[in-house]
């Protein structure tokens, strides 16, 4: 017997997580995750929670500093400095999608 994940779903209900990423292989453009993690870091400077000093641990916890990590090493950004505040973050996300431009421009048609 083939044990399965259950996740809930965005409808409210419990979804097999095999089922949910083999629809996701068809989408056609998955947003990054760092996008969702700047918006978060963006509310919160706007919420007055955090400024632009702020340690990053303060926002990102691991298991998400784990996963950037992860992002910036495939999109073969190489940042000129250490990431350790949320200023350094945001700057990275831009230099992130800067790189995605660029690469969506070279991109044969």
């Amino acid at each position: 017997m083939q044990s399965s994940t259950l996740r809930y779903s965005p409808q409210g209900g419990l979804a097999d997580v095999e089922s949910c990423q083999s629809l996701n292989m068809f989408n056609r453009v998955v947003e990054p995750e760092y996008r969702e993690f700047r918006r978060n870091v963006l509310a919160q400077i706007s919420a007055g929670r955090l400024t632009e000093n702020s340690e990053l641990s303060r926002v990102l916890d691991s298991l998400e500093l784990v996963e950037m990590t992860m992002e910036v090493e495939e999109s073969g950004v190489i940042p000129a400095i250490d990431i350790k505040t949320v200023r350094d973050f945001l700057w990275l996300c831009k230099s992130m999608d800067f790189h995605r431009q660029r690469q969506s421009d070279q991109a044969p048609d």
